[in-house]
């Protein structure tokens, strides 16, 4: 329940909202197969070569995740990416991990929105600078 929870904090969940996300040109859906769907990742870009992170999984490997997130943040520095952001809820451990392998750090900022069982959820933003996958490219 507790990831539920989580999930409702950042999507209405309706099936037009669902809808309104997929026409938005700001927006990519990249699915990630194993004989089925079992991720979807959202890609938001904002202003000046920025890019935001979503991503809804069940049942996949962490391997499949971060390859697929890997080729990702190459595909989007070779347009115009300066800075890609996701946030994660502290509790989430595994999507810690998971971003680390990515290549994305903590980067100190902080948000606190939402609840569960009466606590508020604590958000951490990991990120990665364009110059920083430079610099991993270039060692």
């Amino acid at each position: 329940t507790w990831f539920r929870q989580m999930d409702s904090i950042f999507n209405v969940g309706t099936v037009d909202d669902l809808v309104a996300q997929l026409t938005d040109e700001r927006k990519a859906f990249i699915g990630i197969w194993d004989e089925q769907l079992v991720a979807v990742v959202i890609v938001e870009r904002h202003d000046n070569g920025c890019y935001e992170g979503h991503l809804m999984a069940c049942d996949v490997s962490l391997e499949a995740v971060a390859a697929v997130g890997s080729q990702l943040i190459h595909d989007l520095l070779d347009i115009d990416l300066n800075e890609a952001f996701v946030w994660i809820a502290e509790k989430n451990l595994g999507v810690r991990r998971l971003c680390s392998t990515i290549g994305f750090l903590p980067d100190g900022i902080v948000m606190y929105k939402g609840a569960y069982r009466g606590r508020v959820i604590k958000w951490l933003r990991y990120s990665i600078q364009r110059e920083q996958i430079l610099m991993a490219q270039a060692a």
